[in-house]
């Protein structure tokens, strides 16, 4: 559940660039991972936000080498898969 509340809080934060909604987003990202860090669809979430935020491209990488490590679904890649590319990272 966490993961959906951040994601959604942070897109909708985005949209309406309201800062404390994207915060409120990334926080309850970081509370998934760390309650959950082995879950894929968090770290894609948070890997994705990571990229959406200036000044943070470091932290989408690293977020990004360790998605691929938890072996993520086919939708998943789908979903990195440009970040993926941005980011010179392989899927094999």
């Amino acid at each position: 559940a966490l993961t959906q509340t951040g994601w959604l809080d942070f897109v909708a934060g985005s949209a309406s660039k309201n800062g404390t909604v994207v915060a409120l987003g990334v926080k309850d990202l970081e509370r998934a991972l760390a309650l959950a860090p082995r879950n894929a669809g968090a770290r894609l979430y948070y890997a994705i936000v990571a990229a959406s935020t200036p000044g943070q491209s470091a932290l989408a990488r690293r977020q990004f080498t360790l998605l691929l490590r938890l072996h993520p679904s086919q939708g998943q890649l789908a979903v990195a898969r440009p970040f993926l590319v941005k980011f010179h990272l392989k899927t094999t």
